[in-house]
């Protein structure tokens, strides 16, 4: 019986493969910022005012709100469409804005393009944007009530 657990002994004494295990650890944070939420509110509707047309033309309003008739189209009251933006210091916005829309009395159409955008802060840091375009008619269009509710897009860039 001694010969054998000998035997066993120096067998696995020199064994040519060893083996070891090592273990390693090492710690982590994981960290977030919450920021506030991203709020838009309407002020006001884009008015491109009564038209009246005698051989077709254009009303540009500005962002500002005033605006400017070309060939035979005058223009009423009008107003630049304006929101309020809400979001938290230190991140940018940035607006986007369909190449077109158009907007219909459901018999025919016309078509508002080239959107642009004006912005400041108020007293409490808010963002006030004014956002005016321009209205394209022919002069065939049809006497009638013209209405579109459109999207418009506010992105938040987190930097």
């Amino acid at each position: 019986m001694r010969v054998i657990v000998i035997c066993v002994i120096l067998m696995t004494g020199f064994n040519k493969h060893s083996f070891a295990q090592q273990i390693a650890s090492t710690s982590t944070n994981a960290a977030t910022s919450v920021i506030s939420p991203i709020s838009l509110a309407k002020s006001s509707d884009m008015e491109f005012g009564s038209l009246n047309i005698s051989t077709g033309g254009k009303v540009t309003i500005s962002p500002k709100g005033g605006a400017s008739a070309k060939g035979g189209v005058a223009s009423g009251s009008v107003n630049a469409v304006t929101f309020t933006l809400n979001s938290q210091g230190g991140y940018s916005y940035s607006l986007s804005f369909p190449d077109s829309i158009k907007i219909s009395n459901g018999t025919d159409s016309i078509v508002i393009s080239n959107f642009t955008s004006v912005s400041s802060k108020d007293k409490q840091g808010n963002q006030q944007i004014g956002v005016g375009a321009t209205l394209q008619v022919g002069a065939a269009k049809v006497k009638g009530d013209d209405s579109v509710t459109a999207i418009l897009p506010i992105g938040l860039n987190i930097n």
